[in-house]
């Protein structure tokens, strides 16, 4: 199964999980979320598949 990894490159937190997945040979295409952002349908879908309140979606700890 190939997984989708929507990333910000200058994020460590996102650069530590890349390391990891390719570190265990996770099979992963990369998406730069400030070039190609998630649709409102992709997210609409994440949301519901996780079963996690919507705020685990966006960093609101942050400006």
């Amino acid at each position: 199964m190939k997984y989708l990894f929507v990333n910000y490159p200058k994020c460590s937190t996102c650069a530590k999980a890349k390391k990891w997945l390719e570190e265990n040979g996770v099979d992963f295409d990369l998406r730069h979320i400030v070039e190609n952002n998630p649709t409102k349908e992709e997210l609409k879908k994440w949301i519901t598949l996780s079963g996690q309140p919507i705020k685990k979606f966006f960093n609101t700890s942050g400006i």
